[in-house]
């Protein structure tokens, strides 16, 4: 995913989480509307100052604004949350270590 597409889905996500309107977030980040509007869209890259006004208008961090969608924030599985595949030939089983959109797993042998 592109990472304007990112930090605009995730801006708008914590604006909404705050029930907020465009408007009330420009206002207080002193941000004109049309220019927040695009950013949410993905169509403007703002800068970290501009984040960083963001951030705190929304009582935020920085790194609210960069987590891809549906994975945890270091694409990381969580023990006990990885699946695992087991050969029903060989008896190797494989657990899942990361997201399927980071593309390995590690094998060991039992």
């Amino acid at each position: 995913m592109e990472w304007r597409a990112v930090v605009g889905g995730n801006l708008r996500d914590l604006r909404v989480s705050r029930g907020w309107t465009q408007e009330e977030l420009a206002f207080s980040a002193r941000l004109d509307e049309g220019y927040l509007g695009k950013i949410e869209r993905g169509k403007r890259n703002p800068s970290v100052a501009v984040l960083a006004r963001l951030a705190t208008a929304l009582d935020a961090t920085l790194a609210d604004f960069f987590h891809e969608r549906g994975l945890d924030a270091g694409g990381i599985i969580v023990p006990g949350e990885a699946r695992t595949f087991r050969c029903p030939s060989c008896g190797w089983i494989g657990s899942q270590l990361s997201p399927e959109t980071y593309g390995s797993s590690a094998k060991t042998k039992v």
